[in-house]
């Protein structure tokens, strides 16, 4: 399953190393939401869920209301009756390759 908004990926990427810090004020220096987005997506701030694949090493820092705005079996799993509301949501049928 690969997940996209605007031609973006919504999870990020995989850093080694400490985070580099945004610029401030970052809201400013993005001209538009896609940039903003785009400044979201390469530093990771404001994540507020970490997506496990139990079984692999692989995990992913994601944003709850991304998620949710993509798939309704997201915005099912992370805001629904029985949603996760822990840090991490663990999907145990699927690989990570797919995302």
């Amino acid at each position: 399953m690969y997940i996209a908004f605007l031609n973006l990926n919504i999870f990020t990427m995989p850093q080694k190393g400490p985070r580099k810090k945004l610029e401030e004020p970052w809201q400013c220096i993005a001209q538009n939401s896609k940039e903003r987005l785009i400044a979201l997506f390469t530093n990771g701030s404001f994540t507020d869920v970490t997506i496990t694949f139990p079984g692999h090493s692989t995990s992913y820092e994601a944003h709850r209301v991304l998620l949710a705005m993509t798939s309704p079996v997201f915005e099912g799993l992370l805001f629904g009756p029985m949603g996760s509301t822990g840090e991490t949501l663990d999907l145990y049928d699927e690989d990570p390759v797919a995302f």
